[in-house]
């Protein structure tokens, strides 16, 4: 009888094979601070969830802040897989769509997600929004309801709004309460977006996709 072989899973890759830009600006650190973990809050979070056990996640899969369940495990563990946040930085590092823009119709609740590489894209967005709107639907946007971010107070949208005659409101600071129906719709969309990713173990590049799918999927629910 020949002798049995055994097959050794291949080994993982080394991290001297792959370069990490530590100054992308997605790059993230347990000892950063909160607002460094908000601008991808999403992505970690749903990283974190994908990873830990199965007894783990079932206690952290409704949780919305990645930070606080990040603090959380550590505090749980006292210990971090240096080797999956060095994945995690790697595959952040792949994604051509950052942010993504949510934009939602006051009357009917249709919303329309734009994948953005940079949130300096959003002008050019809403313009080309708009010109749809006008040729698709025979109407116009008369106001436009936003939060106090910079990628909308700045001269290119004020001057996109100055020409077209649309009335641009703006939310005070740290007040999310007064654009309350874009922000619950990006909530059920992040939420509708993990669903997809976990449940088709969607691979962390095709963020993007998932995004654009789950914005499908909400149009054509019945409420």
């Amino acid at each position: 009888m020949p002798p049995e072989t055994t097959l050794a899973p291949p080994p993982p890759p080394s991290p001297d094979s792959v370069t990490i830009d530590f100054n992308y600006p997605l790059y993230l650190h347990p000892s950063d601070t909160p607002a460094q973990w908000t601008r991808c809050n999403a992505i970690v979070l749903s990283w974190i969830i994908n990873f830990v056990s199965k007894d783990l996640s079932a206690g952290i899969v409704f949780a919305s802040s990645a930070t606080l369940v990040w603090s959380d495990l550590k505090e749980r563990f006292d210990k971090v897989d240096g080797s999956r946040v060095f994945f995690l930085h790697r595959e952040i590092a792949t994604l051509t769509q950052v942010y993504f823009l949510t934009i939602v119709d006051d009357s009917s609740r249709m919303t329309w997600v734009h994948l953005l590489k940079l949130k300096s894209d959003v002008h050019v967005c809403l313009k080309k929004f708009l010109t749809l709107v006008k040729d698709q639907f025979n109407a116009t946007v008369k106001v436009f309801h936003s939060d106090n971010g910079i990628e909308f107070l700045n001269s290119s949208c004020s001057s996109l709004f100055s020409d077209l005659g649309i009335s641009h409101h703006s939310s005070c600071v740290h007040t999310p309460q007064q654009n309350g129906v874009a922000e619950r719709k990006h909530k059920h969309t992040i939420e509708v977006v993990r669903v997809l990713k976990f449940h088709y173990k969607v691979p962390l590049k095709f963020w993007g996709e998932c995004v654009l799918a789950a914005c499908y999927i909400i149009n054509r629910l019945p409420s």
